[in-house]
């Protein structure tokens, strides 16, 4: 995990810590500036209490982690983006579309076992995080791949696409201001054609920018 700059947070609550992914001779004060008026461009990470939020700015949190317990779903709609089990309790392979903390990553690797996991993540930063937010590392059944998750659909083929989606195979998205980018949506419609072809895909498309928590 590379490191990472640890600043104090000048939130009012106790132990409250903002990591960055900047060297240790940053200028302290024109980061935090920076992060306080919406111009940082790297993700980053807020510490409070036991809980680790994963931020693209003040306004909005990413992704929470419990440090005691990491593969919790901590957030509301990981939660409910976890209802594709109703309709498969056993998918064989998921391919997610953004990474971002993980949570959902680190639950389906923890609980479905017999699953392949893929998260596509456009965002070096966002991978860079990945320790941070105790993300498995790469195995036979887990793998994080670089790549524009649109991109990465289009070059699938609707062959593979469509085996995918038989072997059960469920999509998430995510992206840093929440909403999934138009022509993602353009992709599925054209690769998958689900009615004629009888695929069987979720498509989980959510609002990642919760609230910010006040300080």
């Amino acid at each position: 995990m590379p490191r990472l700059l640890t600043l104090e947070s000048p939130f009012p609550e106790r132990h409250a810590m903002l990591r960055l992914l900047e060297p240790p001779g940053s200028c302290r004060k024109s980061l935090w500036e920076r992060v306080f008026d919406g111009t940082y461009n790297k993700p980053f990470i807020v510490d409070h209490g036991a809980r680790r939020f994963l931020h693209f700015d003040l306004d909005a949190v990413q992704s929470v982690m419990h440090l005691e317990h990491p593969d919790r779903l901590s957030l509301a709609y990981t939660r409910k983006m976890m209802a594709f089990l109703l309709f498969n309790r056993t998918p064989a392979r998921i391919l997610m579309l953004g990474m971002g903390g993980g949570s959902l990553a680190k639950f389906c690797y923890r609980r479905l076992p017999r699953a392949t996991i893929t998260a596509i993540e456009v965002n070096s930063d966002v991978i860079a995080l990945r320790e941070a937010f105790c993300i498995p590392a790469d195995d036979e059944r887990f793998r994080v791949i670089r790549a524009d998750g649109a991109d990465y659909v289009a070059r699938l083929g609707r062959s593979r696409i469509e085996l995918m989606s038989r072997l059960s195979g469920s999509v998430t998205v995510f992206t840093p201001r929440g909403g999934a980018p138009g022509n993602l949506y353009d992709v599925f419609n054209r690769a998958l054609d689900a009615p004629r072809h009888n695929a069987v895909v979720i498509p989980c498309v959510v609002d990642t920018a919760m609230p910010m928590p006040r300080h």
